[in-house]
């Protein structure tokens, strides 16, 4: 026997038919946006497999040495040796000392559409540097974020918040920030913002940036920008970038021998020779 139903019946049935295939519609990323993206093309940086739209960092240490770290990054990928080096982004941190949370993390596709990571990708995991290394040290963790349907001619974003509960010198913040990569940079910028009772000392080596120090309710924030920085070519056996690249080196310790006597004494246990360790050596 057919069965016939009513044609409101029918049309609702066959809507959530339809529902239940269709993916549902990505949001749409804004037209300023957009339109940052559409301007980093690969004729514009032909030598470059990625480029970084904006990078930003916002910093606020306490005069205990902790800190509050927000970062925000979106990079176009423009070729597919940078589609494979952005497709996993991972942030480390140590449980010991900070927390680490992803706030944001996207992708944005050449249309502008935007597809958020689920949860599921996003792995805290053992540090694979470490691993590599056969050291076991359960503390020091990586945040692996996996950016899904990554293509080339899509840009990531991201929003990190790293927060420091326990300085590793305590009463005291220390900073160092790199303005170029092996990824030109359309724009970059640092603050730092801190009590005027535990004021930075701090240098740009190796480049120059647009710097601000501004003071107010009793803060000190301190701003360094770049732009249109063109990527580090890399060259066979050449050193890490930290000994060469236009860096920001920022602290709140007075001198060296400050910094000597702090690792000094931390240290001071483990170079006790104890009798196992003396009939190892003799």
């Amino acid at each position: 026997m057919q069965i016939r139903l009513p044609l409101s019946i029918l049309t609702a049935t066959l809507l959530l038919s339809a529902l239940a295939v269709a993916p549902l519609s990505a949001a749409q990323a804004p037209a300023e946006l957009v339109g940052k993206l559409a301007e980093a093309t690969a004729e514009k940086y032909p030598d470059a497999n990625s480029v970084v739209i904006e990078a930003n960092r916002d910093i606020r240490y306490n005069d205990d040495g902790t800190y509050l770290h927000r970062e925000q990054a979106l990079i176009k990928v423009l070729t597919e040796t940078g589609k494979k080096s952005w497709g996993e982004q991972g942030h480390d941190y140590s449980r010991k000392y900070n927390t680490l949370r992803i706030e944001t993390a996207r992708v944005i596709k050449s249309d502008g559409r935007v597809v958020d990571v689920p949860q599921e990708m996003i792995k805290d995991i053992t540090h694979p540097a470490l691993a590599q290394m056969n050291i076991f040290d359960s503390e020091v963790r990586v945040q692996m974020v996996t950016f899904p349907s990554l293509e080339v001619g899509d840009a990531i974003e991201y929003e990190v918040v790293d927060s420091c509960f326990n300085a590793p010198m305590a009463g005291q913040f220390d900073w160092m920030d790199l303005f170029q990569i092996s990824n030109p940079i359309v724009s970059k910028r640092v603050t730092i913002t801190g009590p005027v009772s535990s004021p930075l000392q701090h240098m740009v080596k190796d480049g120059e940036t647009e710097f601000s120090l501004t003071t107010e309710n009793g803060l000190n924030t301190y701003s360094w920008e770049v732009r249109d920085v063109p990527r580090i070519v890399a060259e066979p056996a050449m050193p890490s970038y930290t000994s060469f690249a236009p860096r920001l080196i920022a602290s709140t310790i007075d001198n060296w021998e400050q910094v000597s006597r702090w690792w000094y004494e931390m240290t001071q246990n483990f170079r006790i020779a104890d009798d196992s360790l003396l009939a190892v050596a003799n």
